[in-house]
């Protein structure tokens, strides 16, 4: 039998979980059954490493914000040699590329688009908002499957009105529960945290759907009462800011910057407590990897994901976001507690084997 062509479609590979998401399922792939084409809009990011040899790479080469054109004719030539059975492209950017690319092939494949996050609470989709709403209509008309990772996500898209209904499909994001249960044992290897130093972990990008700022006040109103310093794993453009905010709340020499780190996990397992403190999200990797890791998590209900993954009172806390005095107090509760931690860590444990990478990988060759 011959293998099928499957060409996945993503801007890039730096930092971020929609980026770690399609890496994952690409290298988990079956190698025997597909040849895998990986197009990307510019080969960046830490995540290419993560790519086998068995994989084939191509770089668009965007070279600024303003290439639309450019890579709408790049891809359409690169799809007319690869001929593929599916694409499967993430986000409305890439995959209205995708869509105006087969057009101009003229090729026959099936087109799955998937959006990764909570559009109604993006800024910069509010900003653009025409322009977007007007790529995002036709995209969606055209795409054969609209994926998304969480029921949350699913019916803020419905609520918009651009495509059928039957077009949706939810498969939740799969984390490689091998890998982490191997990684998370590798030795701390940042300066000033060893296995001996209580902290609360934050990790993702420093940018404002985080919350960070919220997290840095909350932390800022227990500090004085708790042993536990703040280590916020991630990179981005907001890390200026949230270290002058850590100046002025007077905290920090307890607030610690990792910049990236490949490995996460290890840091996941010895910290006291993991907190995501979004203000949206679509289903948060790094909330599942780190129940997976058995360390007990607190979380804003923010839209969506969340709330699909923790049952609060039971395997985690949810509060509300924006709220800096309820978020102090769940971390406060959860310290002061250890056996509760306990419980939660183990709770966790067990709904985040529900997310295994064999589990959802069968759903993804289900639709490919």
């Amino acid at each position: 039998m011959p293998k099928s062509k499957i060409a996945f479609v993503i801007a890039s590979l730096v930092e971020g979980g929609s980026e770690r998401v399609m890496t994952d399922i690409i290298r988990y792939l079956d190698k025997d059954r597909y040849e895998i084409h990986l197009i990307l809009f510019e080969k960046i990011g830490p995540y290419l490493a993560d790519v086998g040899d068995d994989v084939s790479i191509h770089d668009l080469r965007k070279k600024s914000r303003y290439s639309y054109v450019m890579l709408v004719w790049r891809l359409s030539r690169l799809l007319r040699r690869i001929r593929p059975v599916t694409s499967l492209s993430f986000e409305v950017y890439a995959s209205s590329v995708v869509m105006l690319a087969k057009a101009l092939a003229r090729c026959r494949f099936k087109f799955i688009m998937s959006i990764r996050e909570n559009l109604s609470s993006a800024p910069a989709i509010k900003r653009f908002q025409r322009v977007f709403r007007f790529l995002a209509k036709n995209t969606f008309k055209h795409a054969d499957i609209v994926l998304v990772p969480s029921e949350g996500v699913g019916r803020d898209l419905l609520k918009r009105g651009d495509f059928n209904q039957e077009k949706l499909r939810r498969i939740h994001n799969p984390i490689d529960i091998t890998k982490i249960d191997r990684l998370k044992n590798e030795p701390l290897d940042f300066p000033e945290i060893d296995d001996r130093t209580p902290f609360i972990l934050a990790v993702g990008r420093l940018h404002r759907q985080k919350g960070y700022p919220y997290l840095l006040k909350a932390f800022s109103l227990i500090e004085k009462d708790i042993e536990e310093k703040l280590l916020i794993i991630g990179t981005g453009e907001e890390e200026n800011q949230l270290r002058k905010l850590a100046e002025k709340l007077g905290i920090e020499s307890h607030v610690l910057f990792g910049g990236f780190q490949k490995n996460p996990f290890k840091y996941m397992k010895h910290a006291s407590l993991f907190v995501l403190s979004s203000l949206w999200e679509g289903l948060p990797n790094v909330l599942l990897e780190a129940m997976a890791c058995g360390t007990a998590v607190i979380a804003t209900d923010c839209p969506s994901g969340p709330s699909e993954i923790i049952t609060s009172g039971k395997n985690g806390i949810l509060v509300p976001t924006e709220d800096e005095q309820a978020l102090a107090e769940a971390i406060r509760i959860l310290l002061k507690d250890e056996r509760l931690r306990t419980r939660y860590a183990l709770e966790g444990r067990k709904r985040a084997e529900d997310f295994r990478m064999e589990i959802i990988l069968q759903r993804y060759e289900d639709i490919l």
